[in-house]
């Protein structure tokens, strides 16, 4: 995920609809973000929110791995980890957001 992109809007249905209403990362998998968005259950714009039970804007199994940096080409140099989360996520320019 890079540049201006956003997740938002979704609710999660389906087999697994508790998990990950933004980004569900399952089974060893990996997410990186080095721009954009994934909104949590925090943000103000309710149309903008993302619904799940559990990792609204971003659930991990424990064998997946989530991080955030910068990206060149096809490069990912990574400048830390992200943990599921409930809250939105932001980075700009590779680097997260407060």
């Amino acid at each position: 995920m890079q540049g201006n992109a956003s997740v938002s809007g979704n609710t999660t249905s389906g087999s697994n609809s508790s998990l990950g209403g933004g980004v569900a990362v399952l089974h060893n998998g990996t997410f990186r973000m080095a721009g954009g968005i994934v909104y949590g259950s925090n943000e103000s714009d309710a149309a903008r929110r993302n619904a799940a039970r559990f990792g609204v804007a971003l659930f991990l199994t424990g064998d997946s791995t989530a991080q955030y940096g910068t990206l060149s080409g096809t490069v990912f140099t990574s400048r830390g980890s992200l943990d599921s989360s409930d809250a939105t996520i932001r980075v700009v320019n590779g680097n997260l957001q407060q």
